[in-house]
Formats: structure tokens, sequence, C-alpha cells
């Protein structure tokens, strides 16, 4: 298990001066692809071998969010090591040391030429696996997309949602949902845990559209989809607090 510490920026922050959950999902990214690499599997390996990490599904919940100049404690380690799959998992500190958040991340090894998954056990080793029975975040759960969502937002990919492998970083699918609400949401309630599950690429000047089911006053689901071919990209939920 290693831990990494993080200084929250005012650009960092919402209206309420506090922390997004975009902010919180990129440093737990960055926390991952830190550890990977310390460990000989992260970017520095894959590349070279045309290989990539892909975040399959990843849920977070937290219990406080870090406000503008406050520091964060990233503590990361690998959870378990299946045959396609392996999850790793989060806790977030604040300076002090208190667990302010928990996350829960599920990968695949995408071979770039192929575009097909790897077998982890090529390169995974056992020994990587830490029991945190203090833990209590399940690995993400499937989510199963519904087919009545009405479509709220539309969205173009540009330049600046690719990450290094051409297609949308994972991080954007987030933003957009929340984009999708309005302020009125975020002044009256607080994001207690997401869950989103990633079906699909999407890649450069492709349109989108995100669809919301708001039924319930406590849990929004959404869904990501391509606007012509009608494919799934994307599927989340959200659990919200009021204030």
């Amino acid at each position: 298990m290693t831990t990494y510490k993080y200084q929250i920026q005012a650009f960092q922050v919402d209206f309420l001066r506090k922390a997004t959950l975009s902010t919180i999902a990129n440093y737990l990214l960055q926390t991952a692809g830190l550890d990977a690499d310390e460990k000989g599997f992260g970017l520095d390996y894959m590349l070279p071998n045309n290989r990539a990490w892909v975040l399959a599904r990843l849920s977070i919940q937290m219990n406080q969010y870090p406000g503008p100049q406050e520091y964060i404690q990233i503590q990361t380690w690998i959870h378990d090591i299946g045959a396609l799959l392996t999850t790793r998992k989060f806790s977030i500190l604040n300076l002090e040391g208190e667990k302010i958040g928990e996350a829960s991340s599920s990968w695949v090894a995408m071979d770039l030429k192929t575009r097909r998954p790897l077998r982890l056990s090529s390169f995974l080793k056992q020994d990587y696996i830490v029991d945190r029975p203090d833990h209590h975040l399940a690995p993400p759960p499937k989510l199963s997309p519904q087919k009545d969502y009405p479509i709220i937002y539309s969205q173009k990919v540009v330049y600046s949602d690719l990450d290094l492998n051409r297609h949308v970083y994972s991080i954007r699918y987030i933003q957009w949902m929340l984009d999708s609400l309005p302020l009125e949401q975020f002044s009256n309630n607080t994001i207690r845990q997401l869950d989103i599950n990633y079906l699909s690429e999407a890649f450069y000047d492709e349109k989108l559209q995100i669809l919301l089911d708001s039924s319930s006053e406590n849990i929004h689901h959404f869904l990501i989809k391509n606007n012509v071919s009608e494919k799934k990209i994307a599927v989340a939920q959200i659990q919200w607090l009021g204030k």
C-alpha cells in the first residue's frame, strides 16, 4: 500500500468552496498511475509494449469534501487480480489521517493493436494484493441501463476530451453528467456516492447524448450513448444527500 499527498487548488473547487467530484476522481486516477509506475506495470511499461490500462468501473463514496488549499492523502492498493479484471481500492484521508472517503475501481489491460483484453496473470503478481478489512466500499457494481431515460444533454467529442489513447478520458464522462444538472441540485444536495461503468470507447467528433432518470429524489440514473448508432458508452448512478 502506498500513500500520496495532494493540495486542493482554488480552480478545483466549485461555488460552494468544496472540491468537485471530478477533482477527487482525477486524483484517484493519478494515484493509480503513480502506484502502477512504482510497481513496474504503469505507463512506462505498458505503452512500449502496445498495452494500456482501461478503467472499466469506478465507485467513489465521500463523507466530506475538502476545500481550497486543504491537503488530502490517498492510499491505494490492489484488492484482487482476476483473469481479465483487477480491482484497485483507495482510502481518501485528510491531512490529520481521518478518512473522508473511499473508492473502488476495476481495470482491464488492453492490447492496443488488437483492442482485446489481456490476461493479467502474464504480468501482474499475486503478491501485489493487499487485504484492508478497514475498507468498506465493495468493488464497483455492474449497472444495467434502463430503456426509457429522457435525453437531457448533447455533447460532441472535441480535442480537450481525449486522452493519450485518443479516446475520451474517463473522468470527462463524469463531468458531462454533472454539467447536465441544474445548479440547484448542487446547492441543495451533496453527492454521497458515484458508480459508473464504462461500456465502450468514444472518439473524436462523435456526437453523444446524456440520458437521465431523475424519478427518484435521492438517486439519479444516467446513460451516455452515441447519437447515431445508439451504442451505449457509459452507465452511472449518483446518490445524493440533502443538506
